[in-house]
C-alpha cells in the first residue's frame, strides 16, 4: 500500500518551485516508468505519472534540460505523492528530491529556472 503525504506547504520549501514541461525517465529497483515534471526547483521536482512509488524510495532520474547538450543523471528520493483522484483538478505524481547533484548540475538547473516562470501560492 502506498503511504500518502500531504504536499509540502510552500512556506515548508526550501526553494522557489518554477513551472516546468520536460520529459523525467525513473528507474527504481522494480520499475522503469516515464513521466513529465510539472514543477522544478533547485531542490527537486514534482513527476506527474500513474506509476507512483512509495514515499522514502531512491530512484535515477534522467532529464534533459533545453540548453544542456547532455541529459542530467541524478538520484533521488520520493518525499510525497499525489495518487489519482477524481475530486482533484491536478495530475497523480510524487514529488522527488536530488540527493547527489554536482556543482555543475546545480548551476545548470539554475539557470534553467531563470528562463521558467515561478509559482506563486495563495495564502
Amino acid at each position: 500500500m502506498t503511504k500518502i503525504s500531504k504536499r509540502p506547504t510552500p512556506d515548508r520549501r526550501q526553494s522557489q518551485r518554477h513551472s516546468t514541461d520536460l520529459k523525467v525517465t525513473m528507474l527504481s529497483e522494480t520499475n522503469f516508468y516515464m513521466g513529465l515534471s510539472e514543477n522544478m526547483s533547485e531542490g527537486g521536482l514534482f513527476v506527474a505519472t500513474h506509476q507512483i512509488q512509495p514515499i522514502g524510495t531512491i530512484v535515477d532520474l534522467k532529464f534533459k534540460l533545453p540548453m544542456v547538450e547532455e541529459p542530467l543523471e541524478v538520484k533521488g528520493e520520493v518525499r510525497w505523492v499525489r495518487p489519482f483522484s477524481e475530486d482533484i483538478d491536478a495530475h497523480p505524481g510524487m514529488g522527488v528530491r536530488f540527493l547527489n547533484l554536482s556543482d555543475k548540475q546545480v548551476q545548470q538547473i539554475k539557470a534553467f529556472l531563470k528562463t521558467r516562470p515561478p509559482i506563486y501560492y495563495d495564502d
